[in-house]
């Protein structure tokens, strides 16, 4: 029997809290098999992020095509750090028929960027249109459209950077609300890499054959689970 695989298009984390590190995570706690193209070496720590170094976009090509050599059920895309590599996901899109999901990271949880400009516009007009769902948090999406309301690709805008005792999450299709999700705000400090761990889940549920809405429901409560054991 093939093993059930997700390619993970990421960064990597020198903290072990967000990129690659947090994606793995999820997915061997879903007992999906990681294969992994690294788009960026970062140096992370407590004091933010001190440094970014992409890959080429010939390097992370033949990463792409090396781990689509072996089983693929589901593709997750997490940092892509510049224009390049947005293309270098967009081109291999058009070439590949997976479930695919987006989180498009704009910026640490310090607030470094973590794309560059050219490269935001990349995804907003190239990728988000071949993939199956996006899942920017509501800053993420303001970034992305100007507003909280996705204009286009199915989209879940997570509210856990939203203030207030209410965490709220939200399906978008078409600009229109499909879904919510609503639930009591934990108190978990310094947690790191929420967005990169929920993607990954969905992304391995997908993997294991389950539809967007099941999908997104075990996800959601697979992720709050993990962080009410982190609580205080």
């Amino acid at each position: 029997m093939t093993e059930c695989a997700v390619l993970v298009i990421a960064g990597s984390d020198s903290s072990g809290g967000a990129g690659i590190a947090a994606d793995i995570t999820a997915l061997t706690a879903h007992r999906v098999a990681p294969r992994v193209a690294i788009t960026a070496i970062t140096a992370q720590g407590a004091a933010g992020v001190r440094r970014i170094d992409p890959v080429t976009p010939e390097c992370l090509r033949a990463q792409i095509d090396a781990a689509l050599s072996l089983p693929v059920h589901a593709i997750k895309i997490g940092m892509l750090a510049k224009a390049e590599l947005v293309q270098v996901c967009i081109d291999v899109l058009q070439e590949v028929a997976l479930p695919v999901v987006l989180d498009p990271v704009l910026a640490s949880s310090s607030g470094a960027d973590l794309i560059d400009r050219p490269g935001r516009q990349r995804v907003r007009e190239g990728l988000l249109p071949l993939v199956t769902l996006a899942t920017p948090n509501a800053a993420e999406a303001r970034l992305l459209w100007g507003q909280a309301q996705p204009v286009q690709t199915t989209t879940l805008v997570t509210g856990g950077d939203e203030p207030g005792n209410r965490v709220r999450d939200t399906l978008w299709t078409h600009g229109r609300i499909q879904r919510t999700w609503e639930s009591r705000r934990l108190d978990v400090d310094h947690v790191r890499g929420t967005g990169c761990t929920l993607s990954s889940a969905i992304a391995a549920r997908l993997a294991l054959g389950a539809t967007l809405d099941d999908a997104l429901d075990a996800a959601l409560t697979w992720n709050r689970q993990r962080l009410e054991g982190l609580q205080r």
